[in-house]
Formats: structure tokens, C-alpha cells, sequence
């Protein structure tokens, strides 16, 4: 487990083209890469699980933080050919997000077989279902959105931080 390098390069869009290479979300996807690769955009940073012999990455975790929103990190991308490299991916997310007290990582998702493995590593860490938006991908594929919450940060619903309804 480590930062992405631009020395993965090559690698890492190996992992996202054999996983959603011939699918319509693999142009974003490997678009978020590059924005991570190249260190430009501080909303766009990257870690991955690298095989111990040799250059090869056997998953990747793209994130950063919201603009505007006070401790509150997106995760872009979270791919890999096994659940257990991306619970390694996460555990390294959830624990930077920790040490940096950040109260919430929210994830966009495809309802979509590519994105099965990736949906199972975050619910197996906590994630939950906190929106869905039918059809969103085109007919029958859903947008699902899954929020990770700090439970240190977690407090009772404050109404007056809340505008009133219309």
C-alpha cells in the first residue's frame, strides 16, 4: 500500500481498463487517473496496492477532498480484481481520514457489475446507502451514493443548523 506514483502509470490503467474497459464509465474513470497522476488538482490524489516483486499494481484508490465542505472526502474510484486488495485500499482511506479528522467519505457508484466488487468492500467497511438516483447511468442502472461517517463526529441532529423546509 502506497501513494500513486506516476511510475504506475502503465499499471494502474491496466487495473482500470481489465475491470471496466469496455464499459461507458472506463473514459472518466481513467480521465480521474490522470487528474491523479499528475498531482495538479488538489482535489485528486491516489494510492495503490502494489505487488511486493516489480512495478504491478493490484488495485487502485482514487480520492480528495470536497471543495467548500469541512472534512469531507470523496473517494472517485476504488478498483481492484479482489475484494481483499480493496478492503486494504479502504483501511488505508479510513485511516488517513482518521488521523486527519475528517467526518465523512461520500462515493458515487454505479448499481452495474463492474462496480460489484468495489460496492461489497464498501458496505463490508461501513459505508451506507444514503441516495440513489433509478437510471441514472442509462435505463435500469441506478447512481447509488454510499456515506462513510466518523462516529467520533457523529452528533445529534441540530435543528437549527438546517434551513426550514419550503
Amino acid at each position: 500500500m502506497r501513494e500513486l506514483e506516476a511510475s504506475d502509470a502503465a499499471s494502474a490503467r491496466a487495473v482500470v481498463l481489465a475491470q471496466f474497459g469496455d464499459t461507458p464509465y472506463c473514459a472518466r474513470m481513467l480521465e480521474q487517473l490522470d487528474i491523479a497522476l499528475t498531482r495538479q488538482d488538489p482535489e485528486y490524489a491516489g494510492c495503490v496496492a502494489a505487488d511486493d516483486v516489480g512495478p504491478s499494481v493490484r488495485g487502485v484508490l482514487l480520492y480528495g477532498p470536497v471543495a467548500g465542505a469541512r472534512g469531507v472526502v470523496k473517494l472517485y474510484a476504488l478498483v481492484g480484481a479482489d475484494v481483499e486488495v480493496l478492503m486494504v485500499l479502504l483501511n488505508s482511506l479510513l485511516a488517513e481520514s482518521a488521523e486527519r479528522a475528517e467526518r465523512m467519505i461520500v462515493c458515487e457508484i454505479g448499481d452495474d457489475t463492474p462496480y460489484a466488487l468495489a460496492y461489497d468492500a464498501l458496505i463490508g467497511r461501513a459505508f451506507t446507502r444514503e441516495g440513489r438516483v433509478a437510471d441514472y447511468f442509462r435505463d435500469c442502472i441506478a447512481l447509488d451514493v454510499l456515506v462513510w461517517r466518523d462516529q467520533a463526529t457523529v452528533r445529534p441532529v441540530d435543528p437549527t443548523c438546517s434551513p426550514a423546509p419550503r
